[in-house]
Order: structure tokens, then sequence, then C-alpha cells
């Protein structure tokens, strides 16, 4: 975060091993990664499911796409969150007016109407944009005052990244266990709880182990910058505002028209956001691992789709296996490179460069919600060997980069 930041001290290890603060950090995270994923996994059955079973009846298609395309935004919104906290409200309020929208927005999606789900999706998108990247930035705002801060760092982020592998397995169990048995409102009511638990644990325990990690606004803007702000933001909602009224009042306005703008808009965004960083040492190593392990796994999935194709049972443990593999790949490059982001990050724009970490699972997310509807026209065996060939190729040119990464980086364990 900022220098400005008293930090807890080095000596703190009560946490296994860690700052006491982390534990605060990780059950916050916990419950809001609980309600996120406990919200995904029945919100693309909920949108394509039958208005006789209770759901909106859009195609499997629209609704594959509003998916993707929303995690996109998700993470898109993650750049002006991280900005809010750098120069207008510090952290800590960012991070907790994040998170009461998110409960909010939870709520309101378990209102049984099919109305509610929109202003719903808006609010626990735009929560979720305030709070991500500043948590993260909390975590690593801990370690700042640590001599040995790079290794405990990585650790500390490995720690915090199991709260959101715990919250991300345990949600679509409960949530959608409730939403089958009991009625789609009802899972997303279970997501807006786990939330609430969330807030309940930053609230109560973060006064008591964060102290004033968080508290101070690292870049703070001038007020005549927030006026001129606050003018321009008030002008581009008011014109969107006219012209998606107009557009839905002459029939012009479908769900695909939004679907294509909001991806391309997001893979654009990081395009014309520069930044220029430092270097880590095996971190680019990881990183190809790691790639190698997701597209392996996906050319797994092919030949166990080409099995199943002619009417053989693929035993249940290959499925498993994939998973695991998958989660071992992810486990190499999320929290390492999160770690590395806050490491690299200008402590006075910390929260907006884990921003534009974050905005790399915007465009992942964008290009999977463009690249879905391929599986019409290339099979389920060629859609898996597309994206395992695509993930493997990538491997290897950073491979190939891999020295000059390093170098460029340098100086982070």
């Amino acid at each position: 975060m900022t220098s400005a930041l008293k930090v807890p001290p080095q000596e703190d290890t009560r946490f296994f091993g860690h700052p006491i603060g982390l534990a605060t950090l990780f059950g916050t995270e916990l419950w809001e990664r609980f309600s996120y994923y406990g919200m995904l996994a029945i919100l693309v059955l909920y949108l394509a499911a039958d208005e006789s079973e209770g759901g909106l009846g859009l195609s499997a298609t629209t609704a594959i796409g509003i998916f993707g395309v929303y995690s996109a935004m998700v993470y898109l919104l993650s750049v002006p969150g991280g900005w809010i906290a750098d120069r207008i409200l510090g952290p800590y309020r960012t991070v907790l007016i994040g998170a009461c929208t998110i409960a909010v927005g939870h709520y309101v999606l378990a209102v049984p109407s099919p109305m509610s789900v929109w202003p719903g999706m808006v609010l626990v998108a735009l929560g979720t944009g305030l709070l991500k990247p500043n948590i993260s930035a909390m975590v690593g705002s801990l370690y700042d005052q640590d001599p040995d801060e790079g290794e405990r760092r990585d650790a500390g982020f490995s720690l915090f990244y199991m709260g959101i592998n715990i919250g991300a397995f345990a949600a679509p169990l409960i949530c959608g266990l409730l939403a089958e048995k009991i009625g789609w409102h009802v899972g997303f009511g279970a997501a807006g709880i786990g939330m609430t638990a969330a807030v309940i644990i930053y609230l109560a325990a973060g006064r008591r182990t964060l102290g004033s990690v968080g508290r101070a606004v690292p870049n703070p803007e001038t007020p005549a910058q927030l006026r001129r702000l606050a003018l321009i933001g008030t002008a581009f909602l008011a014109v969107s505002a006219v012209v998606f009224i107009a557009d839905y009042a002459a029939g012009r306005y479908r769900a695909e028209h939004l679907i294509w703008f909001l991806a391309a808009v997001t893979v654009a965004t990081p395009i014309a956001y520069f930044f220029r960083s430092r270097r880590a040492p095996t971190l680019p190593n990881k990183f190809v691992l790691a790639l190698l392990l997701i597209g392996i796994s996906f050319l797994v999935m092919a030949v166990l789709a080409n099995i199943a194709t002619g009417g053989t049972k693929v035993l249940w443990i290959w499925l498993v296996t994939v998973v695991v593999v998958q989660t071992v790949g992810e486990l190499l490059l999320s929290p390492t490179g999160l770690a590395a982001s806050s490491h690299l990050a200008p402590k006075r724009i910390e929260s907006q460069v884990l921003a534009l970490w974050f905005l790399s699972s915007a465009v992942g997310d964008a290009i999977g919600s463009t690249t879905a509807p391929l599986q019409d026209s290339l099979g389920q065996v060629g859609y898996f060997v597309l994206i395992g060939g695509a993930a493997v190729i990538l491997a290897g040119v950073i491979a190939t980069q891999a020295r000059r990464i390093h170098t460029l980086m340098g100086g982070i364990h």
C-alpha cells in the first residue's frame, strides 16, 4: 500500500507463522469467495432454466455468454476499485464498502422475481471490483516491514489463496443443493448469508488484528480533481442510460449485443492501460509449468471426450485427476503471481497494480465467453484440443523468453 501505513510487527507469527491480521483477511476472503462461487454455480442454470422451473428461459448460448462476460466484468471493475482505494478511500474502507455492496446484491438476487437478477448481478460485480484488489493489497502490506518479506510474503499469499479454494469448494455444494432442493433464490440467499459472515469477520476481527493497515489513502486526489471526475462519471452514466433506453424502446436491443460490447471493452482495457514492472526469478518457470499442466489436462479431456463419444463410460477417477492437475497448475500461477504483483507494485498505487493482475482474469473470461459457441462447430474433442493446444503453445513461448523475463523482473524469490 504505502510506507505511511503502520503494519503489524514482523515478529507476529500467531497465524501459522504469519501476522494475525492474515487470519482476518483469510476468513473474509473465504466467505466472499463462498458467496461469489455459490452464485456462479447456479447462475447459468437459473438463466437457462425454463420459466416453468422458475428460471429466465434464456437459450443456453446466451446464458453462457452472459456468464462469461459477467465474470470478466467483475474483474474488470477491479481497475476502478483499485483507483478508488489508492486515491479516495483507502483500502480498508473500500473493502468494507465492497463487502456490504456484495451482500446487498446477493440478497437482491434472493428476491423471488425475474426482475431482481440484473440489479443483483450489478451490485455483486461492483462490490467485487471494490473488494478484490484491495484485500490482496492489504495482505501484501502485512509484510512491508519484514526483512524476509519475499519468501514470507509468498507463503502468506499461498495461505490466503487456500481460503479462496476452501470457499470455492464449499459454495457449489451448499448453494447448488439449496437451489435444487428448495429454489433458485434460496441458493442466492445462502450466498448472501456467506457474504454477511465475511462482513462480520472483517469488522469484528479487523479492529483487533489489522490495526491501521489499509486505513491511509496512499495517493489522495485533490477536491477539485474529485469534483471533475464526479462530473465526468455522471455525464457518462446519463448518456449510457439514454442510449440504452432508446434502443430498448425501439426494439433494437439484444442480449448478444451487450455480450460482445462488454467482451470487447474487457479485452481492450489492458491494452490501453500500460504499466512497467520489474523481475521475479522463478516466476516465469512457474508460469510455464502451470500452463503446461492446464494444457495437458485439456488434451486429456479431449481423449476422454473421444472415448465417451464411442459410447464407452469414462471412469470418474479420470475427471478427478483432471481437476487436481488443473488445481495444481492454478496454485503455481495465481498465488505466486499475486505475491509478485504486490512486491513489484509502487506502494502508492499498489491496489491499482493488483487490479491489473485481476484484469487478466477478466480478459480470460471475456475470451471464454466469445469462444464457448465453438463447441457447437468443433465438437467437444476439437474444443478441448483447441484450448489445450493454445495453453501448451503459450507455455512454449514463455519458456523461450523465461531468461529475459527473469532478468527484467529480478530479486523476487
